[in-house]
């Protein structure tokens, strides 16, 4: 009796360490597409905070160099909390998301093709070198987001190697939207009190 069990598990090991494999390919699939539904959530969340009203204001702050050009003497000299004008808030309330946005992707929650995407246009004006008032804001104001920026622009920089640069790419591409003579990566442009990192 015992060898008749034998022969029967000898016969099918075969086939269900198949099967076994099949489930595992099937479990990773599985996972790997709910992965991908919460990534398309978050970022689907994301963008419905990018486009509240503040923000979205705070987007052309950043992008109509008028309302810039308005809103740039404030951010020279702080304002106090009761003085500070509706564009500067708006502005603030847009440099707020990308706080949130630098940690969704510490997080590893969304692709950073997909943020980068979605998101690197307005605080790639950081780099121009007709923004210098919000280039200072930003080093002075959000330490994070400077960090970032200066980190991205090393990043962006480097010459170390396609692999390199394909597997974490530079999440702000000025170039993408300017001439490279209107824009400027050198950390000691950026952000004078740190020089070189």
């Amino acid at each position: 009796m015992l060898h008749y069990w034998a022969d029967i598990a000898r016969d099918w090991s075969p086939i269900l360490q198949c099967v076994a494999f099949l489930l595992g390919i099937f479990a990773l699939y599985k996972w790997s597409r709910e992965r991908n539904d919460r990534a398309t959530d978050v970022l689907l969340k994301l963008e419905e905070h990018f486009n509240v009203e503040r923000v979205r204001k705070g987007r052309f702050v950043v992008e109509d160099i008028n309302q810039y050009n308005a809103v740039s003497e404030s951010l020279i000299s702080l304002p106090q909390r009761g003085d500070v004008s509706d564009d500067h808030q708006n502005l603030d309330d847009l440099l707020r998301f990308y706080v949130v946005l630098c940690a969704v992707r510490q997080a590893g929650q969304v692709p950073d093709r997909a943020l980068s995407t979605c998101y690197r246009f307005w605080l790639s004006h950081y780099y121009l070198k007709n923004r210098t008032a919000l280039r200072n804001y930003i080093n002075g104001s959000f330490p994070t987001l400077r960090d970032w920026l200066i980190e991205d622009a090393s990043r962006y920089r480097r010459r170390d190697g396609r692999l390199r640069r394909w597997l974490r790419p530079a999440f702000f591409t000025p170039d993408h939207f300017w001439d490279t003579s209107e824009f400027e990566l050198n950390q000691r442009f950026l952000d004078p009190r740190h020089g070189d990192r």
